[in-house]
């Protein structure tokens, strides 16, 4: 899993980078993590990177694996 895992995630990135509304917003109660969107790792799908778009750049918050409980960890952040 480890190279193959770390390509799909870099590939992912510069999706992203270039197009970073592919993601689906993912609501969340907490005021702080409004806007937060979500896109799933290539061929690891149940991988979900979650990212701020802002107005010239992105800020990766986390990769996590699907099952867990997400919105404890991220309201965590």
């Amino acid at each position: 899993m480890g190279l193959l895992f770390f390509d799909s995630v870099r590939e992912a990135f510069t999706q992203l980078a270039r197009m970073p509304e592919m993601g689906s917003r993912y609501p969340l109660k907490n005021l702080r993590l409004q806007g937060l969107r979500k896109w799933a790792v290539k061929e690891f799908k149940k991988y979900l990177i979650f990212y701020f778009e802002q107005d010239e750049s992105i800020q990766f918050v986390r990769i996590l694996y699907a099952r867990k409980d997400i919105e404890k960890i991220l309201e965590q952040e």
